[in-house]
């Protein structure tokens, strides 16, 4: 994945063999070696190893792999840890988990049809392709905001405060609950121990959307609908494929965006 823009520029199904995966970062890597300008790969824990820090390094890219300190030295010292850019990318990484989560609910991978790697591999790409093909429109669309986005009332962030089958207790739970909308097809919704993005069609009172997310760590998606009532308040539609449906009410935050 790439930082700019959350775009998947490769992707190499191994076996899972405890190593693997580091394998197949310094395949990918290693064809954008000659460039010119500096270069960075980030990575989480698993890869923070002597060894791999070590091919890294051979091939004059920068490390930027979060410290594995578990009663163990990292192998990441203070010469990559004090640039701001070790942070931004640790930050920037997580997102590959969006892609993941994606790639496995909505694309349906999270157990696969076919046998053997060639094929499964190829399904995995395929699916790597589709997710960039949904991303584009919305990258696109952040520079230039289509009509029907632009003409929604609902564009803005919204204090989730009810629910028909949770209380206030429990929307809060690790945070204050709140929706997204934004005029760029994307959006954002957490309530509970769950936060999940949205894919968004618009129209001028109310927004459809489908979503994928995480809910104390298991994978979870669904879709649902937003609609703007006569009081100024958002009722939410927010449905679990192959779960519950629920019934959320929002009011605008005060430095909503809302029009």
């Amino acid at each position: 994945m790439e930082n700019r823009h959350g775009l998947l520029v490769n992707a190499y199904l191994t076996e899972a063999t405890g190593y693997a995966e580091r394998i197949a970062a310094l395949h990918m890597i290693e064809p954008f070696c000659d460039r010119p300008q500096a270069i960075t790969l980030g990575a989480d824990k698993a890869y923070d190893t002597k060894d791999f820090v070590k091919d890294l390094r051979s091939i004059k890219v920068t490390h930027h792999v979060a410290q594995n300190v578990n009663g163990r030295r990292s192998a990441i010292d203070g010469r990559t840890t004090r640039h701001s850019g070790y942070e931004v990318s640790l930050r920037i990484r997580k997102r590959i988990e969006e892609a993941f989560g994606w790639i496995k609910t909505v694309a349906g991978q999270d157990k696969t049809k076919f046998r053997g790697r060639d094929r499964v591999g190829w399904a995995f790409t395929f699916a790597a392709a589709a997710y960039d093909l949904v991303r584009l429109p919305k990258l696109i669309g952040g520079i230039v905001m289509t009509g029907a986005a632009s003409n929604c009332r609902l564009i803005g962030r919204w204090r989730i405060v009810a629910a028909d089958i949770w209380d206030r207790d429990y929307l809060d739970l690790v945070e204050p609950a709140v929706i997204t909308i934004t005029p760029d097809g994307s959006g954002e919704i957490a309530f509970g121990a769950m936060q999940a993005n949205l894919d968004i069609g618009y129209s001028g009172s109310s927004v459809s959307f489908t979503w994928y997310g995480f809910d104390e760590m298991d994978e979870v998606s669904g879709d649902g609908h937003a609609e703007l009532l006569d009081d100024g308040s958002v009722e939410i539609t927010f449905a679990y494929h192959n779960g519950d449906e629920a019934i959320l009410k929002a009011k605008p935050q005060t430095f909503s965006t809302a029009c």
